[in-house]
């Protein structure tokens, strides 16, 4: 969603507002659009790697999957802001693990 995005984009801004030491501004003091305007493209790329991160997370948490591997994430190059992020995530799992009881006759048939 959009306020997810708003999010992650604040709190990544507010934390190189925080460690940014740019010239004529005290350390950790730089206005939000000076911060913007130098670190731009780094602030984008913590913004997405922040996003792909959580909604990992979230796609785990919710379907109750146990990954083997990640085999492919799409996203959109570029998140533009107050617009939602579809992030798609292919990934590998380990099957489910079946108990069987009693007399189970498996049959082969030629490939």
């Amino acid at each position: 969603p959009a306020a997810t995005v708003a999010a992650a984009d604040k709190e990544v801004v507010k934390g190189f507002c925080r460690e940014a030491a740019l010239p004529g501004f005290r350390p950790g003091k730089a206005p939000e659009a000076v911060v913007r305007q130098k670190y731009g493209k780094n602030i984008a790329d913590e913004v997405s790697q922040r996003l792909l991160s959580d909604g990992y997370k979230r796609l785990l948490e919710e379907k109750s999957l146990t990954v083997y591997t990640i085999a492919d994430v799409q996203k959109d190059d570029t998140i533009p802001a107050g617009a939602d992020v579809v992030i798609r995530y292919e990934v590998d799992v380990i099957p489910l693990t079946i108990k069987l009881t009693g007399e189970v006759t498996l049959y082969a048939t030629p490939a």
